[in-house]
Protein backbone atom coordinates (compact mmCIF):
# COMPACT_ATOMS: atom_id res chain seq x y z
CA UNK A 1 0.00 0.00 0.00
CA UNK A 2 1.36 3.46 -1.18
CA UNK A 3 1.91 5.93 1.44
CA UNK A 4 0.14 9.51 2.19
CA UNK A 5 3.44 10.94 1.26
CA UNK A 6 3.82 9.51 -1.89
CA UNK A 7 0.27 11.04 -3.10
CA UNK A 8 -0.06 14.33 -4.52
CA UNK A 9 -2.14 17.08 -2.90
CA UNK A 10 -5.16 16.30 -4.80
CA UNK A 11 -5.90 12.90 -5.78
CA UNK A 12 -7.36 12.48 -9.19
CA UNK A 13 -10.88 10.37 -10.11
CA UNK A 14 -8.71 8.00 -11.95
CA UNK A 15 -6.19 7.16 -9.45
CA UNK A 16 -8.92 6.65 -6.86
CA UNK A 17 -10.99 4.66 -8.84
CA UNK A 18 -8.38 2.55 -10.95
CA UNK A 19 -5.26 2.53 -8.52
CA UNK A 20 -5.63 2.76 -5.00
CA UNK A 21 -9.09 1.39 -3.94
CA UNK A 22 -7.85 -1.98 -6.03
CA UNK A 23 -4.39 -1.81 -4.02
CA UNK A 24 -6.41 -1.44 -0.89
CA UNK A 25 -9.15 -4.27 -1.66
CA UNK A 26 -6.68 -6.79 -3.61
CA UNK A 27 -3.40 -6.59 -1.41
CA UNK A 28 -4.03 -5.12 2.11
CA UNK A 29 -7.19 -5.75 3.84
CA UNK A 30 -10.79 -8.00 4.28
CA UNK A 31 -14.03 -5.54 3.56
CA UNK A 32 -15.97 -5.12 7.06
CA UNK A 33 -18.95 -6.60 7.42
CA UNK A 34 -21.13 -3.94 5.66
CA UNK A 35 -19.74 -5.04 2.38
CA UNK A 36 -18.32 -8.71 2.79
CA UNK A 37 -22.08 -10.43 2.65
CA UNK A 38 -23.86 -8.97 -0.21
CA UNK A 39 -23.85 -7.41 -3.56
CA UNK A 40 -24.28 -4.49 -4.74
CA UNK A 41 -22.55 -1.71 -7.42
CA UNK A 42 -21.68 1.82 -7.09
CA UNK A 43 -21.46 4.10 -9.91
CA UNK A 44 -19.46 7.43 -9.79
CA UNK A 45 -19.55 9.98 -12.05
CA UNK A 46 -16.98 12.90 -12.23
CA UNK A 47 -17.33 15.08 -15.09
CA UNK A 48 -14.50 17.35 -16.29
CA UNK A 49 -11.02 16.81 -18.10
CA UNK A 50 -9.92 14.39 -15.65
CA UNK A 51 -13.09 12.42 -14.93
CA UNK A 52 -15.53 9.53 -16.04
CA UNK A 53 -18.03 7.05 -15.08
CA UNK A 54 -17.05 4.19 -13.05
CA UNK A 55 -18.69 0.84 -11.83
CA UNK A 56 -17.48 -0.48 -8.75
CA UNK A 57 -18.52 -3.56 -8.28
CA UNK A 58 -18.76 -5.85 -4.33
CA UNK A 59 -19.34 -9.10 -4.49
CA UNK A 60 -19.62 -10.82 -1.32
CA UNK A 61 -16.85 -9.43 -0.23
CA UNK A 62 -14.92 -9.04 -3.60
CA UNK A 63 -14.31 -6.25 -5.54
CA UNK A 64 -13.94 -5.43 -8.87
CA UNK A 65 -14.00 -1.40 -10.94
CA UNK A 66 -14.20 -1.13 -14.54
CA UNK A 67 -14.97 2.09 -16.16
CA UNK A 68 -18.60 3.09 -17.03
CA UNK A 69 -22.18 2.82 -16.39
CA UNK A 70 -24.94 0.37 -15.18
CA UNK A 71 -28.23 -0.09 -15.24
CA UNK A 72 -29.72 -0.23 -11.47
CA UNK A 73 -26.05 0.77 -9.00
CA UNK A 74 -27.02 0.81 -5.39
CA UNK A 75 -25.85 4.68 -5.43
CA UNK A 76 -25.08 6.36 -8.20
CA UNK A 77 -22.86 9.85 -7.69
CA UNK A 78 -22.71 12.44 -10.06
CA UNK A 79 -20.67 15.91 -9.63
CA UNK A 80 -18.03 18.06 -11.07
CA UNK A 81 -14.52 17.58 -11.03
CA UNK A 82 -14.14 20.85 -9.69
CA UNK A 83 -16.26 19.61 -6.62
CA UNK A 84 -13.87 16.57 -6.65
CA UNK A 85 -10.75 18.58 -6.25
CA UNK A 86 -11.97 20.67 -3.82
CA UNK A 87 -13.37 17.26 -1.37
CA UNK A 88 -12.86 13.78 -2.17
CA UNK A 89 -9.66 14.53 -4.22
CA UNK A 90 -7.84 16.46 -1.10
CA UNK A 91 -9.42 13.53 1.30
CA UNK A 92 -7.55 10.62 0.02
CA UNK A 93 -4.38 12.10 0.88
CA UNK A 94 -5.96 12.20 5.05
CA UNK A 95 -7.53 9.20 4.29
CA UNK A 96 -4.39 7.27 3.86
CA UNK A 97 -2.30 9.09 6.24
CA UNK A 98 -5.00 7.98 8.70
CA UNK A 99 -4.86 4.34 8.06
CA UNK A 100 -1.10 4.40 8.21
CA UNK A 101 -1.61 5.87 12.12
CA UNK A 102 -4.38 3.40 12.38
CA UNK A 103 -1.88 0.63 11.56
CA UNK A 104 -3.92 -0.77 8.30
CA UNK A 105 -6.71 -0.57 6.72
CA UNK A 106 -8.37 -3.45 8.77
CA UNK A 107 -7.27 -1.80 11.78
CA UNK A 108 -8.32 1.71 10.40
CA UNK A 109 -12.13 0.17 10.01
CA UNK A 110 -12.13 -1.26 13.03
CA UNK A 111 -11.40 1.65 14.91
CA UNK A 112 -13.71 3.73 13.27
CA UNK A 113 -15.93 1.07 13.95
CA UNK A 114 -15.44 1.80 17.72
CA UNK A 115 -15.40 5.64 17.67
CA UNK A 116 -19.31 5.21 15.85
CA UNK A 117 -20.28 2.53 18.54
CA UNK A 118 -18.78 4.95 21.27
CA UNK A 119 -20.50 8.25 19.40
CA UNK A 120 -23.73 6.08 19.93
CA UNK A 121 -23.72 6.60 15.38
CA UNK A 122 -25.55 3.56 14.47
CA UNK A 123 -24.10 1.97 11.20
CA UNK A 124 -26.04 0.99 8.62
CA UNK A 125 -24.94 -2.59 7.51
CA UNK A 126 -26.04 -3.58 3.77
CA UNK A 127 -28.28 -6.68 3.23
CA UNK A 128 -30.33 -8.54 0.75
CA UNK A 129 -34.01 -7.40 2.00
CA UNK A 130 -32.54 -3.81 2.30
CA UNK A 131 -31.26 -3.26 -1.26
CA UNK A 132 -34.45 -5.49 -2.35
CA UNK A 133 -36.38 -3.02 -0.76
CA UNK A 134 -34.70 -0.08 -2.27
CA UNK A 135 -34.48 -1.29 -5.55
CA UNK A 136 -38.36 -1.02 -5.50
CA UNK A 137 -38.23 2.40 -5.74
CA UNK A 138 -35.80 3.70 -8.13
CA UNK A 139 -35.00 7.54 -6.67
CA UNK A 140 -32.67 10.54 -8.10
CA UNK A 141 -32.50 13.08 -5.23
CA UNK A 142 -30.33 16.32 -4.77
CA UNK A 143 -27.41 17.12 -2.20
CA UNK A 144 -26.58 20.77 -1.50
CA UNK A 145 -23.59 22.48 0.35
CA UNK A 146 -23.34 26.09 0.97
CA UNK A 147 -20.30 27.68 2.03
CA UNK A 148 -17.93 25.11 2.05
CA UNK A 149 -14.33 26.26 1.80
CA UNK A 150 -16.17 29.76 0.25
CA UNK A 151 -17.78 27.27 -2.36
CA UNK A 152 -21.49 26.23 -2.97
CA UNK A 153 -21.41 22.72 -3.64
CA UNK A 154 -24.01 20.02 -5.51
CA UNK A 155 -24.19 16.33 -6.19
CA UNK A 156 -26.83 14.23 -7.60
CA UNK A 157 -27.41 11.03 -6.47
CA UNK A 158 -29.36 7.96 -7.43
CA UNK A 159 -30.57 5.29 -6.03
CA UNK A 160 -31.03 1.79 -8.17
CA UNK A 161 -30.56 4.19 -11.25
CA UNK A 162 -28.50 5.80 -13.10
CA UNK A 163 -31.19 8.09 -14.69
CA UNK A 164 -29.41 11.26 -13.13
CA UNK A 165 -30.43 14.01 -15.26
CA UNK A 166 -34.07 12.90 -14.32
CA UNK A 167 -35.67 15.37 -11.91
CA UNK A 168 -34.53 15.35 -8.14
CA UNK A 169 -37.59 13.55 -5.79
CA UNK A 170 -36.54 15.94 -3.11
CA UNK A 171 -33.38 17.78 -2.12
CA UNK A 172 -30.94 17.74 0.96
CA UNK A 173 -29.19 20.82 2.05
CA UNK A 174 -26.77 21.77 4.65
CA UNK A 175 -23.88 24.04 5.55
CA UNK A 176 -20.33 23.87 5.26
CA UNK A 177 -19.57 22.68 9.22
CA UNK A 178 -22.27 20.48 9.37
CA UNK A 179 -21.28 18.67 5.96
CA UNK A 180 -17.43 18.94 7.36
CA UNK A 181 -19.02 16.96 10.83
CA UNK A 182 -20.32 14.61 9.62
CA UNK A 183 -17.47 14.00 7.06
CA UNK A 184 -15.00 14.34 10.19
CA UNK A 185 -17.68 11.36 12.16
CA UNK A 186 -18.16 14.37 14.68
CA UNK A 187 -21.73 14.44 13.96
CA UNK A 188 -24.53 11.31 13.39
CA UNK A 189 -26.42 12.46 10.26
CA UNK A 190 -29.69 11.39 12.42
CA UNK A 191 -28.71 13.82 14.80
CA UNK A 192 -28.41 16.75 12.32
CA UNK A 193 -31.82 15.80 10.82
CA UNK A 194 -33.19 15.65 13.92
CA UNK A 195 -32.00 19.03 15.03
CA UNK A 196 -32.50 20.82 11.73
CA UNK A 197 -29.02 21.18 10.45
CA UNK A 198 -30.10 19.18 7.51
CA UNK A 199 -33.21 20.64 5.56
CA UNK A 200 -35.31 18.07 3.27
CA UNK A 201 -37.56 19.98 0.47
CA UNK A 202 -39.83 18.00 -1.78
CA UNK A 203 -41.44 14.65 -1.51
CA UNK A 204 -41.32 14.33 2.04
CA UNK A 205 -43.18 11.03 2.42
CA UNK A 206 -41.01 9.00 -0.46
CA UNK A 207 -37.48 10.04 1.48
CA UNK A 208 -39.25 9.14 4.74
CA UNK A 209 -39.76 5.94 3.18
CA UNK A 210 -36.23 5.49 2.12
CA UNK A 211 -35.41 6.58 5.44
CA UNK A 212 -36.78 3.92 7.10
CA UNK A 213 -36.11 1.39 4.88
CA UNK A 214 -31.92 2.29 5.78
CA UNK A 215 -32.76 2.58 9.12
CA UNK A 216 -34.33 -0.82 9.04
CA UNK A 217 -30.88 -2.15 8.52
CA UNK A 218 -29.02 -0.24 11.53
Amino acid sequence: MRGADTLPEVVSPQLLMEELLLEWAEDVFSPPQVIEEVKFSVQVDVQGADGGPWVCSFDLGDYSVESGTTSQPFIALQGSEAHWNLTAGKWVKDLVAEMEDAGGPEDFIEKIENELDERGIKRVVLTDDMLEALAQHPTVFLCKVTDFEGQDLSMRVGLFTNELSAEPRFTLSMDGETFESIRMRKLDPVKAWKSKRIVLQGDLVHATKLARTLGQAS
